[in-house]
């Protein structure tokens, strides 16, 4: 259970404070990643519900926009 005060909560993170410990797999799901292996670099998180159909239709275009920079390593 989250504190009451929304000052005490991890979540949102806020603007320009490190994000709570947080493990993700990439994007080929071969290995996970740590968001505190990327402490002062900028870090996009797609966030999506496996749920919804709105979203299961747009990670493929995620993952095709996206993919051409993790070739180029600057995403993971």
């Amino acid at each position: 259970v989250f504190p009451a005060a929304a000052e005490e909560r991890p979540f949102p993170p806020k603007v320009g404070k490190p994000h709570p410990p947080l493990a993700l797999w990439n994007l080929t799901h071969d290995e996970s990643v740590s968001i505190t292996a990327f402490r002062q670099k900028k870090v996009l998180l797609i966030h999506f519900a496996s749920w919804s159909a709105g979203c299961r239709k747009n990670v493929p275009v995620w993952y095709e926009t996206l993919q051409p920079y993790v070739d180029e390593g600057k995403l993971v």
